[in-house]
């Protein structure tokens, strides 16, 4: 069984509470703070797992990524029981980007 750490558990429960979010946003709801290159190496962790996955919106001189649970079915039941909940809460509708 993967290691799973505990911040990466708080990652996927803000994810999971407040649908897709961008790395600043993600920066001011962690608590304790962490370092906003931490949580970029967090996200990508969970990314190349395959629990999470990422999009651009574009705009401004770079865009912005968002992240969001993966909605497949394998990767909401291993969301779910990282995070303790059914893998049923975790399906978001579709964004429209």
């Amino acid at each position: 069984m993967p290691v799973t750490s505990k911040r990466g558990n708080e990652v996927l429960l803000n994810l999971k509470n407040h649908g897709p979010l961008s790395t600043p946003i993600l920066h001011q709801m962690m608590f304790p703070k962490m370092w906003r290159n931490n949580i970029k190496k967090s996200l990508d962790v969970l990314r190349k797992q395959g629990l999470i996955r990422r999009w651009y919106v574009l705009g401004g001189k770079y865009g912005l990524a968002f992240y969001e649970i993966a909605q497949s079915p394998e990767a909401r039941e291993a969301v779910a029981k990282r995070i303790d909940c059914h893998p049923d809460e975790l399906i978001k509708p579709f964004y429209r980007r």
